[in-house]
């Protein structure tokens, strides 16, 4: 998870890729059962950069600069 005043969900995360068959959600699903099964990892100092954007339904890249 990381802290990101942006983000309206519940566990704020940055999808790095998911599975073919994964679900878009799916990632909210395995943290709530890391949290309700106290599994849960956290990292202190981890900094990642990125470009923010999102690719749309027709698979046009949106990039926020």
């Amino acid at each position: 998870m990381v802290e990101n005043p942006k983000s309206k969900n519940k566990y704020p995360h940055i999808t790095l890729s998911r599975g073919e068959n994964a679900p878009p959600l799916y990632s909210k699903t395995l943290f709530e059962k890391a949290i309700s099964s106290n599994t849960m990892e956290y990292f202190d100092n981890e900094s990642v950069e990125v470009i923010e954007g999102y690719a749309d339904k027709n698979n046009h890249i949106h990039l926020k600069i």
